[in-house]
């Protein structure tokens, strides 16, 4: 869009619309590192951060945060463990709550897209 000149407001438009991707994108990314539970989980969550279903999931009640907590703080987590932490977010439905972020954002993203469509016409 700068480079083609456009108007700032066509540029702020595809900038929100590039950023909102990106966040669907990085939603993907979360989720597949929880179902990856053999190899990327037990080293997110050892050496990164935790994968944001399992923070959902440990926010829905006081039982899900001390179950999810006592396995995340252990200094070697099995297969077991990552097994028992997907189970939660099922339980806790984490990943409703994740689809719902994801169409809400889509929804933003696709109405950037109609302003950029609007003004294309109004010019």
């Amino acid at each position: 869009a700068m480079l083609g000149e456009a108007k700032t407001i066509e540029i702020q438009a595809l900038g929100e619309y590039g950023r909102r991707l990106g966040f669907i994108g990085r939603l993907y990314d979360e989720v597949k590192d929880l179902l990856n539970f053999e190899e990327n989980l037990p080293h997110r969550i050892q050496f990164e951060c935790i994968p944001l279903p399992l923070i959902i999931a440990a926010k829905s009640s006081e039982e899900e945060f001390h179950k999810i907590n006592s396995i995340n703080t252990k200094s070697y987590i099995t297969n077991s463990d990552s097994k028992l932490l997907l189970k939660s977010c099922i339980e806790s439905r984490a990943f409703d709550d994740i689809q719902k972020l994801a169409k809400k954002t889509n929804i933003e993203a696709e109405n950037n897209l109609e302003l950029l469509i609007r003004i294309h016409y109004e010019w």
